[in-house]
């Protein structure tokens, strides 16, 4: 109920931690962020090209994606195993129109009021799906 609500106030989580834990300026086991998890599917639009490892085997950076509204863009460079990426880095304008899912926290508008996604994951290409959500459908 506090996480939910904490949510539904605008914040954008909780940090959970050991009771008789002092802060450490590292990561920690006794210091938990517990943050909103959403998904929703983007239509691909495009793709970007990998860098160091990524560049080094020819493989692509990620995917570029877009709302149905075309009002909500991002690129997403995570969530891909090596193996997607090369599978995905062979032809990856096949991919372009495509339905991805992705895994996000939350929406975010930046300073020109462009809306995007706060910490995007790729998490599948949709094959069941020939639409992408509008803005309005995500959280």
């Amino acid at each position: 109920d506090l996480f939910n609500n904490v949510v539904a106030k605008g914040g954008e989580g909780l940090i959970i931690k050991t009771a008789s834990h002092f802060y450490e300026c590292k990561r920690s086991k006794h210091w938990i962020k517990l943050k909103e998890v959403n998904d929703c599917d983007l239509k691909i639009i495009g793709y970007f090209d990998g860098e160091n490892k990524r560049k080094e085997n020819g493989w692509i950076g990620g995917f570029i994606c877009q709302s149905e509204d075309k009002t909500l863009n991002v690129n997403v460079g995570s969530g891909f195993t090596e193996e997607m990426l090369q599978h995905f880095s062979k032809d990856p304008e096949q991919y372009v129109g495509k339905i991805a899912k992705i895994q996000y926290n939350t929406k975010i508008q930046d300073k020109h009021e462009s809306w995007s996604l706060f910490l995007p994951v790729f998490l599948e290409i949709r094959v069941d799906k020939t639409q992408a959500n509008s803005l309005k459908e995500i959280k």
